[in-house]
């Protein structure tokens, strides 16, 4: 996952064919400053037709150490310094 300063926590899942959650990663508490990826420590198979998902919790407020814009305000998507936005990259292996 990537994020900027108001992202505060994040999990990232996958919803198989059938409905089932497969929970694949969740970080509670984001670092703002962390920019490696994260690596699963046992590759997960997720069939054909599975759709990889991710839910992100922001926290504009004073009490996040993290956030640049101060004091806070309205945050909008973008790729600036001070814009907020969230991606989920992955590497993934055939079978």
């Amino acid at each position: 996952p990537y994020g900027q300063h108001a992202l505060s926590s994040c999990e990232i899942y996958a919803i198989d064919p059938w409905g089932k959650r497969i929970n694949l990663l969740k970080i509670p508490f984001w670092d703002a400053h962390w920019k490696q990826k994260y690596y699963l420590k046992n590759p997960v198979y997720l069939p054909a037709g599975s759709k990889i998902m991710g839910t992100n919790y922001y926290n504009n407020g004073d009490d996040n150490p993290s956030l640049i814009i101060l004091p806070p305000k309205k945050i909008h998507y973008g790729e600036g310094q001070r814009d907020e936005l969230a991606m989920i990259i992955y590497d993934y292996m055939d079978q």
